[in-house]
Formats: C-alpha cells, sequence, structure tokens
C-alpha cells in the first residue's frame, strides 16, 4: 500500500534536453493560473489507517501534511509520518518532522533556492540545491549527501508541457568517487484530464509554496528503468462533483500486463 501511494503522491512520479515545453522555438508557453478561489484537498481516504491529510495557512500554503498507512510484512503495523511548516512572509522557513527532523530553507531572488536537513540530534545529513525555469517551475533539484558511503548525490529533472503538467521525470544518482550521475528510472505521465488538480504539489516530499507539478489529474503513469523496459504502470481514474473537482479516486498497478487490486480515495475538501 505504502510503496503504491508514494509511488503516485511524490511524483506524485528520461530525456537529454531539460526546460519548459515550448508553443515555438522562440516563444515561452505560459500556463494558465490556477483560479483564485481553487479548492484544495484536505483528505484523501483509503481506508481509517490509509489516508493523506492536509490543513493550510491562511495564504492557502501547506501547514501540515500527515500520511497514515498500513505496513504487513511482519504486521499489521500501522505507521504515521507528519510534517509541519513554518513560514515567514510568506516564505517557508523550516519544516519539523514529528520525530525531530528538520529542514530548513535558503531563498535568492525570492525563489527557494536551497535546503538543509538535519537528524533530530542536529546533526546535518544533507543539502538540496532547487532550479527553476523562467515560468516558475521547478526543472531540477539535487541532494548532496554530507557523509556519504555508496551514493553522493541524488539528482531529479523535470520536463513541464504547455499546460503546465509535468509530463517527465528523472531519477539519477551519483555514486561516491564517479564524476557522472546514473539513472535510476524514469516516469513519464502520459496522459491527463481536464480537470483542476487539488493536490498540492511536492517533490521528494518537500511542499514547496507555489509548486505546481500537475495542474490537471494524471491518468497514465509509466515508470522506466534504465534498460528502457517498463517496471510498472499506474493507471487512475476518477469521479468529480459538478464543479469538476474529483471526489473519487481509483488506481491501479499494471506489472507485465498483470492488472493489481485497485485502490479507492475519496477527497474530502
Amino acid at each position: 500500500m505504502k510503496k503504491i501511494c508514494q509511488f503516485l503522491m511524490v511524483l506524485i512520479a528520461g530525456g537529454i534536453v531539460f526546460s519548459s515545453c515550448r508553443k515555438n522555438d522562440d516563444e515561452p508557453s505560459f500556463p494558465t493560473p490556477l483560479p483564485g478561489n481553487m479548492k484544495w484537498v484536505k483528505k484523501m481516504v483509503a481506508g481509517p489507517n490509509d489516508y493523506f491529510a492536509y490543513t493550510y495557512t491562511s495564504q492557502k500554503q501547506v501547514d501540515s501534511y500527515t500520511s497514515k498507512w498500513t505496513y504487513s510484512p511482519d504486521g499489521p503495523v500501522i505507521q504515521t509520518y507528519k510534517v509541519t511548516y513554518q513560514y515567514e512572509d510568506g516564505k517557508v522557513k523550516e519544516a519539523i518532522s514529528q520525530g525531530g527532523g528538520k529542514q530548513v530553507f535558503f531563498y535568492k531572488n525570492n525563489k527557494p533556492d536551497r535546503a538543509e536537513f538535519y537528524f533530530p540530534n542536529g546533526q546535518k545529513y544533507a543539502d538540496h540545491q532547487y532550479t527553476f525555469n523562467n515560468l516558475n517551475q521547478l526543472i531540477e533539484i539535487v541532494e548532496t549527501i554530507v557523509n556519504p558511503i555508496e551514493v553522493s548525490q541524488v539528482r531529479t529533472q523535470l520536463l513541464y508541457n504547455s499546460k503546465g503538467n509535468l509530463i517527465k521525470k528523472i531519477n539519477q544518482q551519483k555514486l561516491t568517487g564517479a564524476t557522472q550521475f546514473q539513472i535510476t528510472s524514469t516516469l513519464l505521465i502520459d496522459e491527463y484530464d481536464t480537470k483542476y488538480h487539488p493536490i498540492p504539489g511536492d517533490l521528494w516530499g518537500q511542499y514547496l509554496p507555489g509548486l505546481i507539478l500537475h495542474r490537471n489529474n494524471p491518468k497514465r503513469i509509466r515508470e522506466i528503468l534504465p534498460n528502457g523496459n517498463v517496471n510498472q504502470i499506474i493507471h487512475l481514474d476518477y469521479e468529480y462533483d459538478a464543479n469538476g473537482y474529483p471526489t473519487i479516486q481509483q488506481q491501479h498497478i499494471e506489472i507485465n500486463g498483470q492488472h493489481k487490486p485497485a485502490i479507492r480515495y475519496v477527497y474530502e475538501y
């Protein structure tokens, strides 16, 4: 259950050139802004012990995120993860997990530029560097591990279409002592619906203010392995309210042509 949820929500999720899609070679494509009265989901529920929950500030920024799931290999064991965000003048300053881990964010030109990550004991373990394009879209995030063992850096690069939807996400790593990154997986979002996506955007579990990865709801996501083989496909179907917002999401994974049982989420606003 947790593996499926993380795969979608954290995209949730390959290529050579990484830039925003363009109407032509010279003119950038600016996505249509989301409406001022945009409705954001407060909870996505698959069961009493399987859900995602969000609270928001008065500026509609993520104030807290909670994930609860059942881990069953040796269980079932119910697990809960929660992170709370602190803001200053509309900018995220810190994110603190329930276990005491902390992320500290730094800005440049009014955009998140980098972040430092700390264990509960205060020891720093990683740095993150963010890169945005001229459309204010996040196109790269690089993690540098302070005391690496096998992997020294991790990188994700992102490509969007003209509607502002993420269509490609390339995950890479650099082994300790190596000079180049290696691709570990590529996510291709092949299909979207035409309705608003009410789930806050996050990458690697970080809810950066203004981060929008999906303006519409993804319907088909392929995970491609470095050798080019398809590892799995996620299929998503929705039901909507009268205003076009999703009320139900059903997702299932396809592996080697075999379709796994579906998971049904109910949206609460």
